[in-house]
């Protein structure tokens, strides 16, 4: 448990910087356009939400912890997670 805990946390922040270096691409391509596509807004905020949620997690030591907080932290960032995926992908059609 704790050696994957110790590969997950890299290998999900090299994702999340990833996430960042291509959405600010794509945003740069035609940000009037982007701000005003609802989809678009909403995978912003479930992406800021999860972000702030893996903060927290990591905070109070959740790795550490198997407690239901812990659980439901990670749920709520699965539910997230498959949100800004749902969302994105709605962004070409508004």
């Amino acid at each position: 448990e704790a050696a994957l805990a110790r590969l997950a946390l890299p290998v999900s922040g090299a994702g999340f910087a990833l996430l960042v270096l291509t959405g600010s691409l794509m945003f740069a391509s035609q940000p009037a356009e982007l701000i005003a596509n609802r989809w678009f807004v909403a995978k912003i905020v479930l992406v800021a939400a999860a972000g702030l949620n893996a903060v927290a997690f990591h905070l109070r030591g959740g790795v550490r912890r198997v407690d239901r907080w812990a659980r439901a932290q990670t749920a709520l960032s699965v539910g997230l997670w498959v949100g800004a995926i749902i969302c994105g992908r709605w962004i070409a059609y508004a």
